[in-house]
């Protein structure tokens, strides 16, 4: 995605202003992941094993594209 120099400053501030209710995390390798103090969830390329607040989505990058798997984690 290419952000014109002017409007840069406003998408950077749109993203540090949004509170949302939920959180989707992204990793490009399968296996355990968690953050802080929250559950650990098993992430495999299509899902994941575990609870978590967050969603957790597997990509891998091809050809400089970011592929995502067809499963969200619930």
């Amino acid at each position: 995605m290419t952000i014109a120099p002017k409007s840069r400053q406003l998408v950077i501030e749109y993203l540090q202003t949004q509170s949302p209710e939920k959180r989707t995390r992204i990793t490009n390798r399968t296996g355990w992941h968690g953050v802080d103090d929250e559950p650990i969830v098993f992430v495999l390329p299509d899902g994941s094993i575990g609870q978590s607040d967050d969603d957790w989505l597997y990509s891998v990058i091809v050809n400089r594209i970011p592929v995502y798997s067809d499963s969200v984690a619930r």
